[in-house]
């Protein structure tokens, strides 16, 4: 049965509610099929950019990124081929797993754990201007906390929307990672397979010039 108050709520207010309340809001969302795409990509690309953000302002003292080697649009690829690795990895592994959750839902879970880490992110951006270096140290608990909390939130929302227990649901992220691994085995191997056709085209070439 629907529940109406959060049908009647903007698809922009769910993420909060989930923030705050994961366990009932994903399965209000479930029951309410109110898992937004557009959200979803909103979400995800204010992440991104208040992580380069993050990376260019936070003080050294915070901030474990070089700011010398960032490259936005480096950053920008690895930040958007990390999410769909990881949320196509759980898809992937979760319909051998008989999951019912979407890949949609699956990414929208993704982003609503995502969105403590953005609050945090813009709080320390905004305290790094009126902090000192030893007062800032201050900020580095609460980020690991809200870390931990947004790992909860993927966890639980997981399990709702895939209909899993909790054993299940860790079987489920386990095989994730293995997912992840494999995605990243054979990405490096075909960066190899087209280095060395492009080494191979590249000697015909010279090869050809040199006898013309």
């Amino acid at each position: 049965m629907k529940r109406s108050g959060f049908q009647t709520m903007s698809p922009y207010a769910y993420p909060f509610y989930i923030m705050t309340h994961p366990k009932d809001g994903f399965q209000e969302m479930k029951m309410n099929q109110k898992s937004s795409v557009s959200v979803t990509v909103l979400i995800i690309g204010i992440y991104i950019l208040v992580e380069m953000l993050y990376r260019k302002y936070v003080p050294i003292d915070l901030n474990e990124y070089d700011r010398d080697q960032l490259s936005f649009v480096r950053l920008f690829i690895i930040m958007v081929a990390t999410f769909f690795i990881v949320t196509g990895a759980n898809w992937c592994f979760c319909t051998l797993l008989d999951g019912k959750g979407k890949f949609k839902d699956i990414c929208y879970v993704a982003a609503c754990a995502v969105l403590p880490m953005i609050l945090m992110n813009i709080l320390t951006l905004i305290a790094s201007r009126f902090l000192t270096a030893n007062e800032s140290v201050i900020l580095e608990y609460p980020a690991l906390v809200i870390k931990g909390w947004a790992l909860v939130i993927f966890f639980i929302g997981l399990s709702e929307i895939h209909d899993y227990s909790g054993k299940k649901t860790f079987l489920s992220l386990i095989l994730t990672v293995v997912g992840i691994l494999i995605i990243l085995f054979l990405g490096l191997l075909l960066v190899m397979l087209f280095q060395q056709l492009y080494q191979f085209v590249e000697l015909i070439i010279f090869d050809f010039k040199y006898k013309m």
